[in-house]
């Protein structure tokens, strides 16, 4: 099978983006020399807590969060050429074991799946958090999790493959420097024979931003639709796709 049809998803808005928006929102008003508001800082010491404890492993998706699953699984539904994907042809689910991804697959899925198709929970799918960039060793368990991935998906007889999991992850897997937005539909090219190669684009040379929630608000730079057309704009040779 020369390449596989891959559909990237990144899991609808969790409390813990919730919060992180709040630390955003105190930095901001911190630059202005204006104090932040009072939530925002809680919120900050809740994430700091959340996160030192690893409790964000367990993190529910927030009350905008529950919406945007409700809303993209309606675009779900009426988007034809993905809807056949996964009610016709050979179809493999799977989602990161992370309760927010896990969430946000069955909001999206349940009921829509073909009889006899499960989920599929992958402990490589994990998210890529903080404190892998700064210890070497889980920097390349980090990396050693998303090659384990890649070979995962080579593996597969099925031409199609749906993902739930996290920005951060998606973006190292493909190589691009933005994030997909919270509960955001990516179709992706995946070429099997390139599993092994170190360059992400010769594995991954095509992306395509299918729809995503009219609520999801950027983490990081120019994300989503606006992401999309900057990167269709690059010269050739700089595109990541």
């Amino acid at each position: 099978m020369p390449f596989k049809t891959i559909f990237l998803i990144r899991h609808a808005e969790s409390a813990e983006n919730a919060l992180m928006q709040g630390v955003a929102r105190s930095w901001n008003a911190l630059k202005q020399f204006s104090l932040p508001a009072l939530n925002d800082l809680k919120g900050g010491v809740e994430l700091a807590s959340a996160m030192a404890t690893g409790a964000t492993d367990e993190c529910l998706l927030s009350e905008n969060g529950q919406a945007q699953v409700a809303e993209v699984r309606k675009l779900l539904l009426d988007h034809a050429e993905t809807l056949n994907v996964l009610k016709k042809e050979p179809v493999v689910v799977t989602c990161s074991p992370m309760l927010r991804a896990k969430l946000t697959c069955e909001g999206l899925f349940k009921d829509v799946l073909p009889s006899g198709v499960e989920v599929l929970t992958l402990e490589t799918l994990r998210e890529i958090i903080p404190i892998d960039y700064v210890a070497p060793t889980r920097w390349a368990n980090a990396k050693s999790r998303i090659l384990d991935f890649e070979k995962w998906v080579a593996q597969q007889t099925a031409p199609n493959i749906v993902v739930v999991g996290h920005s951060h992850y998606f973006r190292h897997m493909l190589g691009v420097d933005f994030k997909f937005s919270n509960c955001e539909v990516w179709k992706a090219k995946f070429i099997p024979a390139h599993v092994d190669d170190a360059d992400p684009r010769k594995k991954w040379p095509h992306i395509e931003r299918l729809f995503g929630s009219s609520s999801a608000k950027a983490t990081f730079g120019a994300e989503g639709p606006d992401a999309w057309a900057k990167m269709a704009q690059k010269p050739e040779g700089e595109k990541p796709f």
